[in-house]
């Protein structure tokens, strides 16, 4: 999809929750929505992802509605189980003739970006009761239309829910500014880059558990004497000010060093996330050294434990790595919570295997991925081989 083979789909899996034992009795429809696949293919002539199959599952991964794209850019329209409809020699003429119309009016849905709207359904319905002509049409919405509309409309609000609880932080986030122009507004996130981190520092100083959250986490990573928000120079705008220690004068943010600029929305993330939430992060180790990448291990397992938020990162720092099984070792962070999974590439396409940590944070050797951090090892082997050896020094006895 980016620039990689965009002849291939790629999906997507969301679940809410999961069914109990007394749930498998139930028919299909009995239970509520619980969970969604989108699969998305790359449109050569707009350079868009387009929607190739919906898919709602309930609480038992049972299908309820699936949609598939079809050949002439509509889409398929199934329901499983639905409510029975009232037979045609039944109901009046303008009724059966309504009901057509507006399940035909649902099969010619096309997707507003990835989900279908159940709204376009109701739109639908009051231009087939303008097209009646009666002021007081007696036609009703079909049963099968409003379980659709249920349907979506359960599943669009997870959706939306979930998506509104993920932040994403980019692997290059932006340096920071001497100064910040501000109107005073809170931003929703921190931004992709880390941008907005400062302005939310800014709009969330007074509120004394954000507070308390971030100069703990600044001190962690060396900034013992805390930091200020300095707003004196203009009403409209900032300044961040750091101390290295108590006694230290205060200084920009800005001649703090780079590394402070990719760890603080990281900091500031979690001084605002709500529990449930969770973090999706490419590469946060760049441009940070060695020690700095194990704190920011430990900022992460706090990220977890403390503020119980679920942290997802694609990682290449050995150090990270390393510290996290560490931590695991020390009972510090429960093996349930650390999940590491390698992606292996091969010949044709990529694998994805679990790689199981141990509570000694041990990794079995039979799991231990090939080549997986190999160069160190390695490399230690090496120099030890190639150091002089002096036979002066052994006290074995050995002669």
């Amino acid at each position: 999809m980016k620039g990689h083979d965009a002849s291939k789909e790629v999906s997507l899996q969301l679940r809410f929750r999961e069914g109990s034992p007394t749930d498998s009795s139930k028919p299909v429809g009995a239970l509520a929505p619980a969970g969604i696949e989108i699969a998305f293919r790359h449109d050569q002539d707009t350079g868009r992802a387009v929607l190739t199959r919906m898919r709602v599952t309930d609480a038992l991964d049972r299908v309820m509605l699936s949609r598939h794209e079809q050949a002439d850019g509509t889409y398929s329209y199934n329901i499983v189980n639905p409510p029975a409809s009232v037979p045609e020699k039944e109901a009046a003429p303008e009724t059966i003739e309504s009901a057509r119309d507006l399940m035909k009016a649902i099969r010619a849905q096309v997707p507003q970006k990835f989900l279908f709207d159940p709204n376009e359904v109701v739109a639908s319905i009051w231009r087939l009761r303008e097209r009646s002509g009666d002021s007081k049409p007696s036609w009703s919405i079909p049963d099968q239309a409003a379980y659709y509309m249920a349907i979506l409309s359960t599943v669009n609000k997870l959706t939306s829910d979930f998506l509104e609880n993920v932040a994403y932080i980019g692997p290059l986030r932006e340096p920071f500014r001497r100064h910040y122009e501000w109107g005073g507004n809170s931003p929703c996130d921190v931004g992709i880059g880390g941008s907005r981190a400062p302005e939310l520092i800014a709009a969330r100083w007074n509120d004394p558990k954000f507070q308390k959250w971030v100069l703990a986490k600044l001190a962690d990573f060396g900034f013992k004497g805390g930091l200020e928000v300095d707003r004196a120079t203009n009403l409209r705008g900032f300044r961040l000010m750091v101390k290295s220690s108590p006694k230290s004068e205060p200084a920009n943010i800005a001649d703090s060093g780079f590394g402070l600029s990719q760890v603080l929305p990281f900091i500031v993330f979690g001084g605002y996330a709500e529990a449930g939430s969770m973090l999706i992060a490419e590469q946060p180790e760049i441009h940070l050294n060695p020690k700095l990448q194990i704190r920011l291990a430990h900022l992460l397992v706090a990220l977890v434990r403390q503020r119980k938020v679920n942290v997802v990162i694609e990682t290449h720092s050995e150090h990270l790595l390393s510290e996290l099984r560490l931590l695991v070792a020390k009972h510090r962070l429960p093996p349930a919570d650390l999940g590491v999974i390698y992606v292996e590439k091969g010949t044709s396409a990529s694998s994805v295997r679990d790689v199981p940590v141990e509570p000694d944070g041990q990794v079995p050797t039979e799991a231990w991925p090939k080549g997986f951090f190999e160069e160190p090892v390695t490399q230690a082997l090496e120099l030890l081989s190639l150091a002089p050896f002096d036979q002066s020094e052994r006290s074995d006895g050995v002669g």
